[in-house]
């Protein structure tokens, strides 16, 4: 849709780093759903990337940490004071990516399901970083299958898309020995959207009720 002329006369900045960052209104959703000991595995994802051919582990595991480096939200964990909570951004810390060679014969599709069974509930606790772990199933020396858990509160299909296309990108040029085409680092971070939602959205804002209207005439 067209933004309002209130949500185009506060432009996204970031966001101060000295003070507690908001939640944007979906993950403060899944905050206190995932409070909720019944609840606390709905909102981890699984999801599997085939790769077909040679793989080299050790670059691939440098171009995910390069990808963790640039997206704070893959580095933050979420804890809360009384009933407000908020997010903690972590400096970038060397992520592990762990391996697993299947037997032949083995089902990929019944290991991946194994581990992500096993290791759910390391995800789930909100207050423990990392929220992603990435597993590399070795099916044979020309197939791999790249499975990642996460929790909802900090992925979803566009950030699937965004690994992807980093991926893309890094490993081919860490192959080659050619300067990262990436920056370290991108200027605006979800953290920096949340805080903009919040102050275009509050409860009676021309955005708030532009945003209500929106959904009514879906």
């Amino acid at each position: 849709r067209t933004p309002t002329v209130a949500e185009e006369a506060v432009k996204i900045e970031p966001a101060p780093r000295d003070r507690p960052l908001v939640l944007s209104f979906v993950q403060e959703a899944m905050w206190w759903h995932s409070q909720v000991p019944d609840s606390a595995l709905d909102y981890v994802l699984a999801a599997v990337d085939r790769i077909q051919g040679p793989l080299n582990p050790a670059v691939l595991c440098d171009c995910l940490n390069d990808i963790v480096r640039r997206h704070e939200i893959l580095r933050t964990s979420y804890d809360s004071a009384g009933e407000q909570p908020f997010q903690i951004v972590h400096a970038p810390e060397p992520l592990a990516l762990m391996m697993l060679t299947l037997p032949p014969g083995t089902d990929p599709k019944m290991a991946s399901a194994l581990v992500t069974r096993s290791e759910m509930p390391r995800v789930a606790d909100l207050r423990q970083q990392p929220l992603i772990r990435f597993y590399v199933l070795r099916v044979n020396p020309n197939e791999h299958w790249l499975l990642k858990l996460c929790h909802h509160i900090m992925w979803d299909d566009t950030s699937a898309k965004i690994l992807v296309a980093e991926l893309s990108q890094l490993y081919p040029a860490r192959i080659a020995g050619l300067p990262l085409p990436l920056p370290d680092t991108e200027p605006l971070q979800f953290a920096d959207y949340a805080a903009w939602q919040r102050k275009v959205l509050y409860p009676g804002s021309t955005g708030y009720q532009d945003a209500i209207r929106w959904w009514k005439d879906l």
